[in-house]
């Protein structure tokens, strides 16, 4: 998958460059469908690591945190993956409030969690 990858990194990039040199305008564009073709290779690898994490966690009875877990990564990596194309966009102000929607996403995903922990500690204390 690695070769597969880098292949058509340096292709794209050739593509890229090829298209500047004749003239094509919209290189931020072309940018933009080049990362999602890249990422689109990555598709299939990442459901099986997922499945096979989540097929682990039920095993170890751990899934729901391993669940919860997982869905946090992968907002991170969501939001962090569009925060990056709007800046490649040229808009890092709206890259910014994406990136905040994010945090504040992730925060909400987490806040039963703290209340467990908190809970536990004030039970602890007693």
């Amino acid at each position: 998958m690695i070769p597969k990858i880098c292949a058509l990194g340096l292709l794209l990039a050739f593509v890229g460059i090829m298209l500047s040199e004749v003239g094509y305008k919209s290189k931020k564009l072309f940018s933009v469908l080049a990362a999602v073709a890249v990422l689109s290779l990555l598709g299939g690898e990442i459901s099986s690591a997922l499945s096979s994490i989540m097929s682990l966690g039920e095993i170890t009875g751990i899934s729901e945190i391993a669940a919860t877990a997982l869905k946090i990564v992968g907002l991170g990596y969501v939001f962090g993956v569009s925060s990056d194309i709007i800046k490649e966009l040229s808009e890092p102000t709206l890259a910014s409030f994406v990136t905040i929607g994010g945090r504040i996403e992730i925060l909400i995903v987490v806040l039963p969690y703290f209340v467990e922990i908190i809970e536990l500690g004030i039970e602890l204390i007693k």
